[in-house]
């Protein structure tokens, strides 16, 4: 069986390049085509993060894959243009078949731009937030670890009350006031 970051690129390279959890979570289920264990979705989550040097779980000695579009706490991961990943030729096959369910030509190849803005952060308010409230979600008490094992210890978001997207520019941050620690993907302007 495929190691886990490898049908994680596949599936992310059958996306486009760029999805939201969700839709990863649904493509690496149909690329993995076999039983999932209970905790494959936080698999997904914890392999997306250690390979994406935009996480605090990024773990140096690995490829930077991965880079979080619209920023942490968005959701949508991208894969890194610049990374020497081997190609993995995509499982897709209905896209690539004739009616008659020959092999047909395809085009490939269109050049498209991308742009988009990256909200600087700073680990270390990431760091004194967790320090001061924990690593339980502050909307729903979910505590990773508890609920997933070994694999969850220490696994959360950490996001913006007032979210960076909606201010213009650089401004200070309190750690304690401004920030929570999340499970969620986004969280809810009107969250503790």
């Amino acid at each position: 069986m495929a190691r886990w970051i490898d049908d994680i690129v596949t599936a992310m390279q059958n996306l486009g390049g760029r999805a939201t959890y969700a839709d990863l979570y649904d493509e690496v289920a149909r690329v993995r085509g076999t039983p999932l264990p209970k905790t494959w979705q936080a698999i997904v989550r914890n392999q997306v993060e250690s390979y994406s040097s935009d996480s605090e779980n990024y773990r140096n000695h690995r490829e930077d894959l991965f880079y979080s579009v619209g920023g942490l706490g968005s959701g949508t991961w991208a894969l890194n243009k610049t990374v020497s990943y081997p190609a993995v030729a995509s499982t897709t096959t209905s896209e690539s078949a004739s009616a008659s369910g020959e092999p047909s030509a395809g085009y490939e190849g269109a050049v498209k731009r991308v742009s988009f803005d990256k909200y600087e952060r700073d680990p270390k308010l990431r760091r004194q937030c967790l320090d001061y409230y924990g690593v339980d979600c502050a909307v729903c008490g979910l505590n990773f670890e508890a609920a997933y094992g070994e694999i969850g210890r220490g696994f959360i978001h950490v996001h913006h009350l007032v979210p960076l997207a909606s201010g213009s520019g650089q401004r200070l941050v309190d750690p304690v006031r401004d920030l929570r620690p999340s499970g969620l993907p986004e969280l809810p302007r009107d969250a503790p």
